[in-house]
């Protein structure tokens, strides 16, 4: 028997002391990923729907529970999913079923929701970047585990502007990388490098014909050609100007802030490797009245770099007199140019594959990657992996008739086999994002898989050279 507990941490010190346990209707929630081939996961969601008959779950009436604060469901003693409250919808009416459903999700649903700059990024792993941008508030407070990445960039956040979502960052982050990235079933944010895929060897289960139902297709995921667009960059000469007032700015007595969006002299958003403390005179004059035939007021206005962004600067502008003045067209700001340069297109293909299967073209546009000897090396492997027809699950299901329970012990990126008489197909797969719905029907399960390497590669201090090849 299936045994399931719902708790809320009311006092949010990990107490878990609010039961919903007793008054559970349905269960619904999903985790990690759908696509096979994703390198960022879907935020996970869960849907529990309560008897409301007392109440408890109307928040403007006696209800103990209020949006952001923690839930997890527990199967079998098994944490199964862990997220935050974000909507709770009691149905109106003292009549009728009285249920209310409560909508959980995972931290990265608020990533869309937040849009950030950080300084420029040189020569430094994915996994540091990541861990910098997660730093961000309020997503500092969840947890996280990354992996050491092994991919080293050699600029990042020259583009980011006015400020990019971090999903979007995210994303061109861990698919320079090709990793993976997703919120595993304690709520933890899980960052796994490249080469996870590779090491993991070991299977925690074999399954034959222990379905209920799965997702077959032969030669679904087959590519003969691999198309890999990167943005190239250069760094321009010290002292160059990045960055000119086109208009007269009023400052009044005191202090105000604003940002300096860099930019080439051809009006292109650049970043800058350092940026120079503007020097009055040099770089900035400030005049009595805005047309600049009053007197020089330069002075009395002092300018100072606040926070150097990738791609902007803010400036503290103080006016030390008693009157407006005005700030000269002209103004600018020096420093040493990072440019963002034409695009590289690298090209793999199998022609062989090609003719004998038909053209399967797989693109990735990697902007934060400008080195083409790695995208080389990434454009090879994918194409080896895939050049060559193959079967493949893209998930399979389980109830009460197929073992569900003794599936629900399966982490996240953990390794099965799985062998189908039927279509003559058995191989490894990850375990790469699950689906539950319970409710009168029982506990139906649905695994979503990705499949795993068969190519042996070699690890410098583990594995011999025979037989094997050398990952990138």
């Amino acid at each position: 028997m299936i045994t399931y507990q719902v708790a809320v941490d009311s006092a949010d010190d990990g107490s878990w002391i609010t039961s919903l346990s007793a008054d559970l209707e349905a269960l619904e929630w999903r985790l990690g990923f759908v696509e096979a081939f994703a390198s960022v996961a879907p935020p996970g969601q869960a849907l529990i729907t309560v008897r409301n008959w007392t109440q408890s779950y109307s928040p403007e009436g006696v209800s103990p529970l209020m949006i952001g604060q923690w839930l997890r469901i527990v199967v079998n003693n098994q944490v199964k999913f862990t997220g935050i409250i974000r909507e709770i919808a009691p149905m109106v009416g003292k009549q009728g079923e009285r249920l209310a459903t409560i909508t959980v999700n995972t931290p990265d649903a608020q990533y869309p929701e937040i849009k950030t700059t950080l300084p420029l990024m040189i020569k430094q792993r994915t996994d540091y970047i990541l861990d910098q941008l997660l730093e961000i508030w309020p997503l500092e407070q969840y947890s996280r585990q990354l992996d050491r990445g092994i991919t080293v960039l050699e600029y990042v956040g020259d583009r980011w502007g006015d400020g990019v979502a971090i999903d979007v960052i995210a994303h061109d982050l861990v698919e320079a990388e090709r990793g993976r990235l997703f919120c595993n079933h304690q709520g933890v944010m899980r960052f796994l490098n490249r080469h996870y895929a590779l090491r993991t060897t070991a299977a925690v289960a074999t399954m034959i014909d222990a379905m209920s139902a799965a997702d077959y297709q032969y030669g679904a995921d087959l590519i003969t050609e691999v198309r890999v667009r990167i943005r190239l960059r250069s760094v321009g000469p010290s002292n160059a100007t990045v960055w000119t007032l086109q208009t007269p700015q009023t400052v009044r007595p005191g202090d105000q802030f604003f940002w300096a969006r860099l930019r080439s002299s051809d009006g292109e958003m650049i970043g800058a490797v350092n940026v120079i403390a503007p020097l009055a005179g040099t770089d900035y004059t400030a005049n009595a009245r805005s047309d600049g035939l009053g007197s020089d007021q330069t002075a009395a206005l002092e300018i100072t770099i606040v926070k150097t962004q990738a791609s902007a600067v803010r400036l503290r502008l103080r006016n030390t007199s008693s009157q407006v003045i005005y700030l000269r067209p002209g103004a600018k700001l020096r420093g040493t140019p990072l440019f963002l340069g034409d695009t590289a297109l690298i090209e793999h293909k199998d022609d062989d594959a090609a003719g004998n299967y038909g053209a399967r073209l797989l693109e990735l546009d990697l902007p934060l990657l400008d080195s083409i000897e790695l995208a080389e090396q990434l454009a090879r492997f994918e194409l080896s992996v895939r050049q060559t027809p193959r079967g493949v699950l893209r998930s399979i299901a389980f109830d009460a008739r197929s073992s569900v329970e003794a599936r629900l012990v399966v982490q996240l990126f953990e390794r099965v086999v799985i062998s189908e008489s039927q279509t003559g197909h058995s191989r490894g797969y990850w375990v790469i994002g699950e689906q539950h719905r319970v409710d009168e029907r029982g506990h139906r399960l649905t695994w979503m898989l990705a499949p795993t390497v068969n190519l042996g590669y070699w690890q410098v201090g583990v594995t011999t050279l025979a037989g094997a090849r050398l990952g990138y």
